[in-house]
């Protein structure tokens, strides 16, 4: 099976259930067929620091990101801005105006994780370019005046690895994709 063909059948899918409409429905549930699409993912590997200033180096040749830094004394949240530090980062989830997304781990001992994707929207003329099928999932985000949600895309890819005879999906990875905010006062 290829992405295409999956792709396809999760829209038949949808629309049974839609067409049953049926609130006691528990075999399928209601599927929400936007929230998928085939993309081409170009992975730019997984880099380790040694030490901050190489990161940080790193960090501001970076124009303008969208995403969150969890630093040591707090978490900073960039809307197309350039990344600023003013203490040394533990984990961020970044986006670039390329669409290049950016997952920053500590790992231990004074070293940090780096892995970067390009995740390009595969076209009606192009899909055989697909490499993955991404779902877009938003997870919500804890603030106190507004209510902000982290979005992100998860890749699903066949894994023929273990067994080439029987091609199972597996969830490889989500990077975060943006911000979407609903602003709403709370009540104290």
């Amino acid at each position: 099976m290829d992405l295409k063909t999956l792709l396809d059948d999760i829209k038949t899918l949808s629309q049974v259930n839609l067409q049953k409409n049926d609130p006691n429905n528990k075999i399928v549930p209601l599927l929400d067929i936007d929230k998928f699409r085939l993309v081409k993912v170009t992975f730019e590997g997984y880099k380790i620091f040694n030490d901050y200033d190489s990161l940080e180096k790193v960090l501001s040749g970076l124009d303008k990101v969208t995403g969150w830094i969890q630093a040591t004394s707090e978490v900073k949240i960039y809307h197309n801005n350039p990344v600023n530090l003013d203490s040394p980062l533990l984990n961020a989830e970044l986006v670039d105006e390329q669409g290049q997304c950016y997952l920053i781990d500590y790992l231990s001992d004074y070293q940090w994780g780096l892995q970067s994707c390009q995740i390009i929207d595969c076209e009606a003329d192009d899909i055989e370019k697909a490499t993955h099928l991404a779902e877009r999932i938003r997870q919500q985000q804890v603030n106190k005046k507004e209510d902000i949600f982290l979005v992100y895309d998860k890749l699903w890819q066949f894994d023929k690895q273990h067994n080439e005879h029987n091609e199972e999906l597996i969830a490889q990875m989500a990077f975060f994709r943006g911000f979407d905010e609903q602003v709403r006062t709370r009540k104290k």
